[in-house]
């Protein structure tokens, strides 16, 4: 595993990391000694899984507690993780309608939208610069 660490570098950012396949992702890249950053909405839930990462395989996990179908998102976690290097994006976050389409309302959809589609694009414009700078001087 520590390949992955050689391959990807020091830091991963993990979008919808408290629970799934998000947390299994975080729980996979931890061990292999890489250090986390961990998205999501719950931050009881976000801090109890950061602590047991932390003690599991002793790697630095930052938690943001925020909603990525805000808007807003992208620039919070930007202004957040400030000047850190992201060498791996894992965005496993998501939002889906069970029903007649008709029966949504359109908020609902801008959000889904939001989640599905704009702000993991404005993650990877974000990070991804970066990523792909690391990825050729291998």
């Amino acid at each position: 595993m520590n390949n992955l660490l050689h391959k990807y570098g020091n830091t991963a950012l993990i979008a919808g990391a408290s629970e799934g396949l998000g947390a299994a992702f975080a729980a996979y890249l931890g061990a292999a000694g890489i250090n986390l950053v961990l998205v999501a909405r719950r931050e009881k839930t976000l801090e109890k899984f950061a602590a047991d990462l932390r003690s599991s395989f002793n790697i630095d996990v930052d938690c943001i507690c925020c909603d990525l179908a805000d808007v807003n998102a992208t620039d919070y976690l930007q202004e957040v993780i400030g000047k850190k290097e992201i060498n791996l994006l894992v965005y496993n976050a998501a939002l889906s309608h069970i029903g007649a389409f008709e029966k949504q309302s359109l908020e609902s959809y801008m959000k889904t939208t939001q989640v599905n589609m704009i702000t993991p694009m404005k993650l990877f414009h974000v990070f991804g610069e970066a990523m792909l700078t690391k990825e050729k001087e291998l």
